[in-house]
């Protein structure tokens, strides 16, 4: 017999294998996903809110880890000298470190801030879920 005669018999048994895989990935699926899970169990992927290329990712977190901090630290040190201009020209800001730290220690803080939130704002929603 040539290997490229069609067997019925072989392709329903191939299907019926692969139908029993798709429905135990679906039942397995399911079961991750409906368990409740606290708070801080939650997985956390960023591909699922920034779609980008993995190398492009990358050079774009880095950039964002540099510039960000920088811009928020000379922000605050402008916020500092509005208000009182004297003590500004009392302290040396020329420095990238410093601003970049400052700049760090705002963002920090605020995210800390918005995960405390988020926690004490959390509920499992077990009723809510689909059972199957």
């Amino acid at each position: 017999m040539p290997k490229n005669e069609y067997d019925p018999y072989l392709n329903t048994a191939k299907r019926s294998l692969q139908t029993q895989q798709d429905k135990k990935r679906k039942k397995d699926f399911i079961s991750n996903h409906q368990k409740s899970k606290s708070f801080f169990q939650k997985d956390i992927d960023l591909n699922n809110y920034i779609n980008l290329s993995h190398r492009f990712g990358q050079l774009l977190v880095i950039s964002l880890i540099i510039t960000i901090p920088y811009t928020i630290g000379t922000l605050f040190f402008l916020l500092i000298s509005l208000t009182n201009y004297k003590n500004y020209q009392n302290l040396e800001v020329n420095s990238y470190l410093l601003k970049w730290t400052i700049g760090y220690e705002i963002i920090a803080s605020i995210l800390l801030f918005m995960i405390f939130k988020s926690a004490i704002y959390f509920k499992n929603n077990d009723e809510t879920q689909i059972k199957t």
